[in-house]
């Protein structure tokens, strides 16, 4: 066991990909240490496990030698207003810096989480952009100074949008007990995540509220659809049902895989068994084509080579260079020829990129024609999760192309990505990572050879969706595509793509409008999907939604140096509009403009308070209180309540042993103090 890494879309350590599978474990009384259930853990199975305070070296030794990851928390303000009292937020950057300046090279520390479900109520009291960019912050400092150790906020639906862009991973806390919505939500979840590996940092059923046979039944369903869909850390909550919080035993809690007197439930048992590895039912024939490719080829094909998959071949279709590419690819016969791979170099004269592509078609054996090029190397997963995808009425599965390294040109606009129209469903699947059965190819009668260099896969994937075939977008089936090294190689790359646009319109001129192509679906570039601070996040009533997702954005005013930003990404739109319009693509400066944000009337002003109560309150009956007094829930970004013109907005703090705050933001048309008095708040 060695320290815990990631590798895109995967966790891995020792240079090997591991699949993160465990439970979260206390806090426990003071007279029952949590370092005496980590052996059970081990024997049950389990390779991680969650706490929520942080252990200490003798724990961390005893993790080590049983081969547990160990992810923790340390815990500090974040359930309390943070970004007005400063004091919260460097006392949590403190607190975690202590702790790790003490145990970051531990090799059975994996990871920290920085905060844990930070209340949707408060984050929109905060500002969501405004609390996204401390979080990323405390990341940034912290990854400064502990760079072997892995960071994330543990999220939950509510606050969907709230994804850290510097995050290591991406977590989330989930509580979907009926197998399609968990199913869907984890796809949904994949795209978020992005580039990032998944993890689910709490999964749990309570056993007295169902049973304990329907705990069991659903916590094996959870672990199978995980295993199914490539997530790639589950945490189960909890090991036990002893939970103690604020300095007590707290009772009613039947989430443990154990009962409070240490007796294992039924849902323990094979819990953590491995799933079988599904056999390969259908041969997929891999074709790379290239063009002077002497250079990028070695890679490609050694990757193909640790494909980790039984039943493929590998067709390398040389379309009439001028280099060393037939030398280059005959040269890997061998290796091809000891790990058993049937393999086939396939050499024509310069017909351009479709032609190729249909070459390889053509002399393909296998049912499946996986397609990359030769700037690319696919993940050893790859062929595994394509097939996973071939269900009924699918007849393309792709995924994204990942740079191995970020740079500042593979973060530019306009490069190689799917789109995609849902979550798993795609309008468009990149050359680099599409696969076809051969008998839809053949059907659609192969890629159009007018398109020499670019527009093939745009256009193949066109036909396919007019034939009737849905085109499958598979997260976990990843390539490893470069980027052009140079900014003049990129622009050059941005001519030809507008080169093919303008083609493209001549053949499917109804995809079109006067901006370029008009895709139905977004184009997803593989970054984690978040806010930014332009976003409008969908609320519900009163701030209650339980999934919160981003609906759009709107215009708002920029500065000198992000004008410039915004010019310089553009240069690669101007380019492909100069090259759509040299051939034969319609000339137009049409624009458009997006809706601002609406603001309140004039002649209303707002004002904050703060409200304080020795009893623990609920936000819903807070919510309750209001609307007897004749106060509308309302869905709006902002406020949660409305009578008249007059708008209210309100936030509760995570209680302390001691009370509880409330933020209160109204309208000065109105006076919310008569109203909480009677529950008790007293203004401060």
């Amino acid at each position: 066991m060695g320290t815990l890494t990631t590798n895109g879309r995967f966790f891995s350590t020792l240079g090997e990909r591991i699949t993160l599978r465990g439970v979260t474990l206390g806090p426990f009384p003071p007279e029952r240490p949590v370092i005496d259930e980590l052996q059970s853990i081990a024997q049950s199975g389990a390779n991680m496990v969650r706490l929520y305070e942080p252990p200490e070296q003798a724990f961390l030794d005893r993790a080590y030698s049983l081969g547990i990851h160990v992810f923790t928390s340390v815990p500090w303000g974040w359930g309390a207003d943070f970004l007005s009292n400063k004091s919260h937020y460097e006392g949590g950057y403190l607190k975690i810096r202590d702790y790790l300046s003490q145990y970051a090279t531990h090799p059975a520390l994996a990871g920290i989480y920085i905060a844990n479900e930070i209340p949707s109520e408060l984050v929109r009291w905060m500002g969501a952009h405004d609390t996204k960019l401390l979080l990323e912050r405390l990341i940034q400092h912290l990854k400064h100074e502990f760079p072997t150790v892995l960071y994330a906020y543990a999220n939950y639906p509510s606050t969907e949008y709230l994804e850290l862009e510097n995050a290591d991973f991406t977590a989330f806390n989930l509580y979907l007990e009926e197998a399609a919505p968990l199913t869907s939500y984890l796809q949904h979840l994949h795209t978020i995540a992005g580039e990032r590996p998944l993890m689910v940092s709490e999964f749990g059923v309570d056993a007295l509220s169902t049973s304990e046979h329907t705990q069991r039944e659903i916590l094996h369903m959870a672990l199978r659809s995980a295993h199914q869909l490539g997530v790639q850390g589950v945490t189960i909550f909890a090991w036990s049902d002893l939970w103690y919080n604020r300095g007590q035993l707290v009772a009613g809690w039947h989430f443990g895989l154990h009962r409070i007197d240490s007796s294992p439930r039924p849902a323990l048992s094979g819990l953590f068994d491995c799933s079988p590895e599904r056999e390969p039912d259908l041969k997929v024939s891999v074709i790379v084509c290239s063009y002077n490719g002497a250079e990028r080829l070695p890679e490609c094909l050694r990757s193909l080579t640790l494909l980790k998959d039984s039943s493929y071949e590998v067709l390398v279709i040389n379309d009439g260079s001028s280099d060393r590419t037939e030398r280059v690819a005959e040269s890997f016969a061998p290796l091809f020829q000891a790990h058993h791979i049937s393999y086939r170099v396939i050499t024509q004269p310069n017909l351009g990129l479709s032609a190729a592509r249909n070459t390889g078609a053509t002399h393909a054996r296998g049912e499946i024609l996986a397609y990359t090029d030769d700037d690319a190397y696919p993940d050893p997963d790859w062929l595994y999760w394509l097939r996973a995808s071939y269900t009924d009425g699918v007849g393309m599965v792709g995924g994204l192309g990942i740079p191995p390294t970020r740079t500042k040109i593979s973060d530019l606009p306009g490069q190689a990505c799917p789109v995609l129209l849902t979550d798993t469903t795609a309008e468009h699947l990149p050359g680099c990572n599409m696969s076809v059965t051969k008998a839809v190819w053949s059907q659609v009668g192969g890629f159009n050879t007018r398109y020499r260099v670019a527009g093939d896969d745009v256009d193949f994937c066109w036909r396919v969706i007019d034939q009737g075939y849905t085109l499958a977008y598979a997260a976990n089936a990843i390539v490893w595509h470069q980027p052009r090294p140079t900014y003049r190689t990129y622009l050059r790359q941005q001519w030809g793509y507008g080169k093919a646009e303008a083609l493209l319109y001549q053949d499917h001129p109804e995809r079109f409008s006067h901006n370029g192509i008009s895709w139905q679906g977004g184009v997803y570039d593989g970054s984690p999907t978040t806010l930014t601070a332009q976003s409008v996040v969908y609320s519900g009533l009163a701030g209650n939604a339980l999934f919160q997702p981003i609906l759009e954005s709107y215009e708002s005013p920029m500065g000198r140096t992000q004008r410039i930003i915004r010019r310089v990404k553009q240069t690669y739109a101007l380019v492909r509009f100069i090259a759509r319009s040299c051939h034969g693509y319609p000339f137009s400066l049409r624009t458009f403009t997006k809706r601002r944000r609406p603001e309140l009337p004039e002649y209303l002003s707002t004002r904050t308070e703060q409200y304080w109560s020795t009893h623990i309150q609920y936000r819903a009956d807070l919510i309750a209180l209001f609307e007897h007094e004749g106060w509308e829930p309302i869905e709006d970004p902002i406020w949660d309540l409305s009578l008249g013109d007059a708008l209210l907005c309100l936030a509760l703090e995570q209680p302390t042993q001691s009370g509880q705050l409330l933020h209160i933001e109204f309208t000065t048309n109105t006076d919310p103090s008569p109203t909480l008095a009677t529950r008790g708040w007293r203004q401060l």
